[in-house]
């Protein structure tokens, strides 16, 4: 059986927790790193064992058409999209738009296909929608809204894990992470729901969830000297993404300072000031207490923070480095952040 995925942020650690899952209950194949475009998704599939129990494929997109050439490709048996906000506006005139072109993905999907959609999205009639003209009668979705199938009942901290009671067709289960954050619950709910499509054990789907490490440069926390906590989330960034790195960061317990550093999301088009100002919500709620930039257009949020917030914004990742080396304190908590063109990996290798 084969697992499709797409979404505007979040593509591959869901791809990794799915596959990671199924990979307990038969032989599984999954894209390597973020090969999800027109040219790594065919590259994907001809390196696929053609004896597998299971595949999980993500697919990516900037353009209008990609997704539909991807699923056609693909053939998945279940269409997964985890969620849809701005990215990539710069080739869209609308965030609909972006909706249109990630349900998609159904197009692949049998008629008997399962479709698997973010219950809470403002996108969610588009998504339906194009499900429901393809045919696909199995039609479900995640989130925190009551008509879920898949939902998000409670979550809450507990000695240095974050748990997450859900509702799956009604039975309760529960499954925590080493991460905060509620995007995470929805990667473990669109797991559970494939699982539960597959007739696989949700109980033992939970506690494989507890094992589960996050991705390469994908909010992972390394734990530096002074007891400094490292959030490295520099592989790519939009504003939903964006958004979700910081609330993830405010629900981290820290003995010192958070200080946030933040770089240009690139393919935003005309909107893409507004989308760096609209930040300032999301930092002041992070409860940062210092906010480093660097870029051209994120130094617009900078202006809007420098009399609310310690704020300094730099013109070259070299010079911000300069200033980073000897500022964290003990016990402080720092994260990363930016569209991978920005290469704040190196911010991430020198600290």
């Amino acid at each position: 059986r084969i697992v499709g995925i797409t979404c505007s942020a979040g593509k591959t650690s869901t791809k990794d927790m799915v596959a990671m899952v199924l990979s307990a209950f038969g032989k599984t194949y999954a894209t390597r790193r973020s090969f999800n475009s027109t040219v790594t998704v065919p590259l994907s599939l001809a390196c696929a064992d053609v004896e597998l129990n299971y595949g999980v494929f993500e697919m990516g997109m900037n353009h209008a058409g990609e997704i539909e050439m991807l699923t056609k490709m693909v053939r998945p048996h279940i269409a997964v999209v985890t969620n849809v906000a701005p990215a990539h506006l710069q080739h869209f005139e609308s965030v609909e738009a972006i909706a249109q072109e990630k349900a998609a993905i159904f197009l692949g999907l049998p008629s008997d296909g399962f479709a698997l959609i973010p219950g809470d999205n403002p996108q969610r009639s588009i998504l339906e929608s194009v499900a429901r003209v393809k045919g696909i009668k199995n039609i479900y979705s995640f989130g925190q809204s009551l008509d879920c199938q898949a939902q998000v009942i409670k979550s809450y901290g507990r000695e240095g894990r974050f748990y997450h009671d859900v509702l799956i067709f009604g039975k309760p289960y529960t499954f925590s992470f080493e991460m905060p954050g509620i995007h995470w619950a929805y990667n473990g709910l669109v797991s559970l729901l494939v699982a539960h499509i597959l007739g696989l054990d949700l109980q033992k789907v939970c506690t494989l969830l507890e094992t589960y490490k996050p991705t390469e440069r994908r909010g992972v926390p390394t734990l530096l000297r002074n007891d400094i906590l490292l959030v490295d989330e520099s592989y790519n960034a939009n504003p939903l993404s964006m958004k979700m790195a910081l609330e993830s960061f405010g629900e981290r317990s820290v003995g010192g300072r958070k200080i946030v550093i933040l770089g240009d999301m690139r393919e935003l088009g005309a909107r893409s000031e507004a989308l760096h100002k609209e930040l300032k919500e999301s930092i002041i709620k992070s409860g940062a207490s210092v906010v480093l930039t660097c870029g051209e257009v994120i130094k617009a949020l900078h202006h809007t923070l420098e009399e609310t917030i310690e704020a300094y914004h730099f013109d070259s990742v070299d010079t911000l480095i300069e200033k980073l080396l000897n500022f964290p304190k003990a016990h402080d908590a720092v994260m990363v952040k930016a569209s991978l063109s920005m290469g704040f990996i190196k911010i991430i290798e020198t600290l």
